[in-house]
C-alpha cells in the first residue's frame, strides 16, 4: 500500500490516491496495482491510510484495503480476471472493481 500525491486537472489542485501493489513473489514483472483516485463523491487516505470511500445510493460506503481479507480479496478478483503476474502487469483504475470488492468481503 502506499499513498500518492498528483495534481490533475487546470485548477491544480492536488489530489491523493491510495495504490495498491502486489507482486508474485520473486518476480517483479508483472505487478498488479490498483489506484483509487480521489475525486467527485470519492475519498482515498483518510480518515485513515488505506480507506477509500465513495458516495452515492443515499449514503457513504468504504473499503478498507490495508486489511488481509481485503488483500485476498483483490488478488483472487485480479487472478479471475486474467493477471498473470510473471507474463504481465496488470493497472487498474481501483473505482472500476469497488463494487465487485465490495461483494466478496461482504460474503465472507
Amino acid at each position: 500500500m502506499s499513498h500518492r500525491h498528483r495534481v490533475r486537472g487546470d485548477d491544480g489542485v492536488e489530489r491523493c490516491a491510495e495504490v495498491f501493489r502486489a507482486y508474485e513473489d520473486g518476480c517483479r514483472r508483472g505487478p498488479l496495482e490498483l489506484a483509487f483516485a480521489e475525486g467527485d463523491g470519492r475519498g482515498a487516505g483518510y480518515p485513515q491510510s488505506g480507506e477509500v470511500w465513495q458516495r452515492g445510493g443515499g449514503g457513504t460506503r468504504s473499503l478498507e484495503l490495508h486489511r488481509p481479507r481485503m488483500a485476498r480479496a483483490i488478488l483472487e478478483l485480479a487472478l479471475r480476471r486474467g493477471w498473470a503476474p510473471a507474463e504481465r502487469a496488470l493497472l487498474v483504475d481501483g473505482w472500476e472493481w469497488f463494487d465487485a470488492l465490495e461483494r466478496e468481503v461482504s460474503t465472507e
